[in-house]
């Protein structure tokens, strides 16, 4: 472990934060700025040792620097190179679950809001192809504002599984692992994680550890005997101080048999938003019928309270496969050799009533199950089945993405868009329209103003083969924009649209002005300069509804002085020419109102940190000459098209002594960027800005 102090690369060690399965998380701040904060992840010398403990860590960067989501920590530059080799994150403030959740069960509002913020980043990552495997309190950091982030994807994997690690390999938190983990071939990743959500779910609501690791022998026997003790399990309950709708759906979350378990966590997250609040009672009530609402829908009571148990947030990490660890365990003490599942309590099965009918047939959200109360059984049928939404209404080739309960398509035929199976019941349609609309984020507040979106809910009867869904869209509308320039500049955009007619869909439009001797094709002028020509590149933004902003583009012929005399040296930017300033920027920004901060967060063209340090569209005072520093790459590209382009990576300066610590440069035309002390690379979140990013331009 370092210690206060010490340095990892340009970050300085404040405190240890805390460890997990591939390294060691410290407190950091910069070396050059100490106000800017930073979780940096280390992967320490002595976890290096362990084979393939690098590739997985390098793998862990990888992913984690592809999610974006507001539940999910966000990496914001990664160093292989570096010795120890490390992740840079977000820096959280905040307090781990396991944390909040030793002095009891949070407020009920606050923990349904906790439990939707779960389900939301864990079918993020689903969506991403990515598994996160060791879900837990400790593994979750809640702000103080109620903000959830799930953190340390140290065993997380992709679909293809082979890419990681092999599926012979035990992970996870025995906790919080499903009962299924024992059996690797037929482990299912997002079963397992569809299952640690469930259990967090019941420990939100009640405060309990759900199966508490204790007990003597050694951790590995410790280990083994919870997972036997989940063999059978009935599916936990948080009990009758709980509304019946939110017990079955942490019910069905934690089913121990994975074929039953709610998988679909978008489904999930429907059915927790529609939880009834007003019928959750207060600690100490007797079990009885709530009004209006049938008996027969009653699952029984929970356990009996026993004892707090210390909360244990151990990752259990070992080499061997999960059933011959098991097994050297069970030689080591009989106690815990496997026996047949003895009756489940009580307090976890299904209430069968003394009815005289011999069957009760009970209906729980999309699966039918039928109890026979004569034999003590339960049989259970699953229904689901696949769907084909054909979209209409839209014009050929529209640029549309559709999503059903939050899931991409399998396939698309023409307007068909076919999904694999899934439960009956009703679900969401979510349809969007434009170029550039994150399927994400889209609909919602974060969705650029120029998507159409549609939302329709649809319903999935029980039935043979594939069922067809019609949705009916209403196309956008063309919108009256004007846009004018100084007399002598040519306008075109890009997308291609006609500026003439006095109407443009909604999208976000380049307008590149020229003027001079310019080729047939002036967009071959933005990246290397045309002798001759002059071009300009400005941002148009026509919304699908709202306010449309017309544009006077910026472009203008060059005054010609009454006496030229001699040219002096243009003023240039410390640290070299072309490093973009605040006053420059600012003049252009006034140009380009769309890149004001209020404009661009939330279009996916700038994160929080963007021009952090402007008061709205003013930059600092006394700065005007001074490298600035909070912009993203999507807006230094914008400002540089009318400065030849971003700088190559590798172009000169290579290093420079002052300013920014980072720039954002180009390489091929895709993201890059170089330190100052002539580090440089590719991997580019395009929308990251921070206190010590700057960017240059050719010139």
């Amino acid at each position: 472990m370092l210690k206060p102090g010490e340095t990892i690369d340009i970050w300085v060690v404040e405190k240890a934060l805390g460890a997990g399965g591939m390294g060691s998380v410290y407190r950091c701040h910069n070396r050059n700025a100490r106000r800017i904060l930073a979780a940096v992840k280390v992967l320490e010398s002595s976890i290096r040792r362990v084979p393939g403990a690098e590739e997985r860590f390098v793998r862990e960067a990888e992913i984690l620097f592809a999610l974006d989501h507001p539940n999910i920590v966000k990496v914001r530059n990664i160093r292989t190179d570096s010795d120890p080799p490390y992740l840079e994150m977000e820096f959280i403030a905040g307090t781990s679950l396991e944390d909040v959740l030793r002095k009891g069960a949070p407020p009920f509002e606050r923990s349904l809001s906790l439990i939707e913020q779960l389900l939301g980043a864990v079918s993020y990552l689903h969506s991403q192809g990515v598994r996160h495997r060791d879900i837990k309190p400790a593994n979750v950091l809640v702000q103080d504002d109620g903000t959830l982030k799930l953190v340390d994807f140290g065993l997380a994997m992709e679909a293809d599984t082979s890419r990681i690690t092999q599926g012979t390999m035990a992970f996870g938190t025995v906790s919080y692992a499903p009962p299924e983990w024992v059996k690797p071939d037929t482990l299912d990743p997002m079963a397992w994680d569809a299952y640690a959500c469930g259990v967090l779910a019941y420990e939100v609501l009640t405060g309990d550890v759900a199966f508490p690791v204790g007990g003597g022998g050694s951790a590995r026997q410790q280990a083994m005997q919870v997972i036997l003790a989940k063999q059978g399990h009935p599916p936990l309950d948080p009990g009758p101080t709980f509304s019946n709708d939110l017990r079955n759906l942490v019910g069905r979350l934690t089913d121990s048999d994975a074929s039953k378990r709610l998988v679909d966590l978008p489904e999930a997250m429907r059915l927790l938003r529609e939880v009834d609040r007003t019928r959750t009672r207060r600690v100490g009530q007797t079990l009885a019928p709530m009004p209006d609402e049938p008996v027969s829908e009653l699952i029984p009571p929970a356990p009996t309270p026993v004892a707090p148990q210390p909360r244990d947030g151990q990752t259990w990490f070992d080499g061997e496969g999960p059933l011959d660890s098991f097994a050297s365990a069970s030689q080591e003490n009989p106690v815990f050799e496997r026996t047949a599942p003895s009756a489940p309590k009580a307090g976890g099965t299904f209430l069968l009533l003394a009815l005289a009918a011999t069957m009760v047939v009970l209906v729980l959200g999309v699966g039918a199950f039928v109890y026979t109360a004569s034999q003590g059984q339960v049989e259970t049928k699953v229904l689901e089945r696949p769907a084909a939404v054909t979209v209409s209404g839209l014009p050929p080739k529209s640029d549309v993405s559709v999503r059903f309960r939050g899931i991409p398509p399998e396939s698309r035929e023409g307007w068909v868009f076919r999904f694999g199976t899934g439960p009956l019941g009703p679900g969401t349609v979510s349809v969007v329209v434009g170029a550039d609309c994150p399927e994400l984020t889209c609909p919602g507040s974060a969705c650029p103003t120029w998507c159409a979106t549609h939302e329709e809910s649809v319903e999935i009867h029980e039935g043979d083969g594939e069922q067809s869904v019609s949705v009916e869209v209403a196309p956008p509308e063309a919108r009256s924009v004007s846009v004018s320039a100084a007399r002598g500049v040519s306008l075109v955009t890009r997308p291609e649209a006609d500026l003439s007619a006095g109407k443009l869909m909604p999208a976000r439009y380049e307008v590149l002005g020229s003027m001079g001797k310019c080729p047939e094709d002036p967009w071959t002028c933005v990246e290397e300069p045309c002798e001759g020509c002059t071009v300009e590149v400005a941002d148009l933004v026509v919304p699908w509804k709202g306010e449309v902003v017309d544009l006077k583009h910026p472009l203008k012929p060059k005054k010609t002085a009454p006496s030229p005399g001699p040219v002096g040296p243009r003023p240039k930017a410390s640290g070299g020419g072309g490093q973009i300033t605040y006053g420059g920027f600012a003049r252009w920004l006034a140009n380009n109102p769309d890149w004001a901060p209020d404009k661009v967060r939330g279009t996916g063209r700038g994160d929080g940190n963007y021009l952090a340090d402007w008061s709205g569209s003013e930059p600092p005072a006394g700065k005007s000459r001074a490298p600035m520093v909070n912009i993203s790459w999507y807006a230094a590209s914008a400002y540089c098209m009318g400065h030849g382009g971003l700088a190559d990576v590798a172009s000169a300066p290579e290093t420079w002594g002052s300013g920014p610590s980072l720039e954002l440069r180009s390489s091929g035309g895709r993201g890059a960027w170089r330190t100052s002390d002539g580090t440089t690379s590719t991997s580019v979140d395009l929308k990251q800005s921070n206190g010590f990013m700057g960017a240059r331009c050719a010139k």
